[in-house]
């Protein structure tokens, strides 16, 4: 629809002065829309994909708008650089932009058709690149749930902006050549080297930015205490920077060289977190397990007493916890097996099983962290849980079972 129109390089129509439109050099906004051919369209993909996106906010009343418009700026834009195979695109282009017309006055399709809402013309019919209608369709239904103009702080109509693929945001305003402008957006840098993405420093790299690069490249999974170096004192999380750096290759290694709590066994007494990291054990439950714990008791939930096995009851005795809390003792319990509770498969993937009787599961991780915690059932799901060495402790009110298990699915 190439049209001879006098460009009116007038004074933006202004709508609001109350808030800052989004400034030159921010990290535009995504948004995902259903233009009027019910395609859906995410301009975060289209920048991923390498193109410069020219978004034009304009309102169906506005006379500017329509004037740049019917200029043909933006027709010409997109049918001679739009996305190779895309509607109305030319066979000889250059494949490297994306033209997208947002209506964001929150006017219905009837209005962009030229009826109503004071709309300057027709702006539906010729248009060749995609449009987001913020209003409803011609049955009164909405067409797109979301409006973008708020995100990106419109201050007044039109609004043109040019949004490079590193997702920079620039105001380029009622540019008759847009495409010249593309020439400023900075040129992919960084590349994939099979382990780690890097950024070659020349612009001759093959993403437009880290998180592309990660997204498309595929990376083995790395492993590093979080925020420094292995034993540094405070860290003690294990996570996967996802981009190759990390420095173990196995998550279980990493977790026991990076540590934030251990703990040391006082003569059979109680497992006591020393506070410098030099305890024997990374992990209070597994303190307990080597160490033994001295006796303790406690009145449980359930209104029996029962010893938690880490020192930490408040009665020394079983019959002291009874006499003095007014809950009942082991003896009191009847039919339960809690020489028989057994759990398998180990290693495990997605469904641990649990055979016996028991009153409540926990599962902690090497850093003393409840995990999971579960009422009696025969499998447990697990498959939410990271790859990694877990203990499982197991009560049923008479006894604690703690077991060593593996999960890797």
């Amino acid at each position: 629809m190439k049209r001879t129109f006098t460009l009116l390089f007038a004074t933006l129509f202004l709508v609001s002065n109350t808030k800052a439109q989004l400034p030159d050099g921010s990290v535009a906004p995504d948004f995902t829309f259903t233009d009027l051919n019910g395609v859906s369209h995410t301009l975060y993909d289209y920048l991923e994909d390498g193109y410069t996106v020219f978004l034009d906010f304009s309102a169906v009343w506005c006379p500017p708008c329509w004037g740049y418009h019917t200029s043909g700026a933006l027709e010409d834009l997109y049918v001679n650089h739009g996305p190779a195979g895309a509607p109305n695109v030319s066979a000889t282009t250059t494949d490297d932009v994306m033209v997208i017309f947002v209506e964001g006055d929150d006017n219905d399709l009837a209005c962009l058709q030229g009826t109503g809402c004071n709309t300057q013309g027709d702006w539906v019919t010729g248009t060749p690149y995609p449009i987001m209608c913020t209003g409803n369709d011609l049955n009164g239904n909405p067409i797109n749930t979301t409006n973008p103009t708020n995100g990106y702080a419109i201050s007044g109509w039109p609004t043109v902006y040019m949004i490079c693929p590193d997702k920079l945001t620039k105001v380029i305003g009622q540019d008759p050549n847009p495409y010249a402008g593309a020439n400023v957006c900075a040129p992919p840098a960084w590349s994939c080297t099979g382990s780690s993405c890097i950024d070659l420093g020349s612009g001759n790299g093959t993403f437009f930015s880290k998180n592309e690069c990660i997204n498309n490249c595929n990376i083995a999974d790395t492993w590093t205490c979080r925020t420094g170096s292995d034993g540094t004192p405070g860290q003690g999380e294990c996570w996967n920077p996802g981009d190759g750096t990390g420095n173990h290759t196995d998550s279980i290694v990493c977790e026991q060289s990076c540590i934030k709590r251990s703990y040391v066994c006082t003569q059979g007494i109680s497992c006591v977190d020393p506070g410098d990291e030099s305890g024997t054990f990374p992990t209070l439950v597994g303190c307990q397990i080597v160490c033994g714990v001295a006796e303790s008791w406690q009145c449980n939930n359930d209104g029996y007493c029962e010893d938690p096995g880490d020192g930490s009851g408040i009665y020394t005795t079983e019959n002291e916890c009874i006499s003095q809390s007014g809950c009942l003792g082991a003896t009191n319990i009847k039919n339960i097996d809690y020489i028989n509770v057994s759990i398998f498969p180990n290693p495990v993937s997605n469904s641990l099983t649990i055979n016996g009787e028991y009153s409540k599961v926990n599962i902690f991780d090497l850093y003393g962290k409840n995990v999971l915690s579960s009422t009696p059932k025969e499998k447990i799901d697990i498959s939410k849980l990271n790859n990694g060495i877990y203990l499982v402790k197991i009560n049923n009110k008479t006894a604690i079972s703690i077991n060593k298990i593996i999960i890797n699915h």
